[in-house]
């Protein structure tokens, strides 16, 4: 449910927050996220917002970058540009082109 809320698209989130949100507790959270592919919060919530990315990349060629990496709570569009990089071997705009 967390995912689909689409709660991972805030900006600063904590591991506080995000057990809140999801109705567990931190310790909880912790513990399935070492258990899980992730590793840790930062991880999962990365991951989530580069599959958005992807999204509202192909959904809304007319978006610029900043606007898509802002929709998607990255901090800034440099940070999401690097970042949507290392996750998928192309930039934004690259991906856009090939979509």
């Amino acid at each position: 449910r967390w995912k689909q809320s689409g709660a991972y698209k805030e900006h600063s989130l904590t591991l506080g927050i995000v057990a809140r949100q999801m109705g567990v507790t931190q310790k909880q959270l912790q513990e399935w996220l070492r258990q899980s592919e992730y590793g840790k919060l930062a991880e999962l919530v990365t991951s989530l917002r580069i599959e958005e990315a992807k999204r509202v990349l192909k959904e809304h060629p007319d978006w610029s970058t900043e606007s898509v990496a802002d929709y998607c709570g990255f901090s800034s569009r440099e940070y999401f540009h690097r970042t949507f990089r290392q996750h998928t071997g192309m930039t934004p705009a690259n991906y856009q082109r090939e979509m």
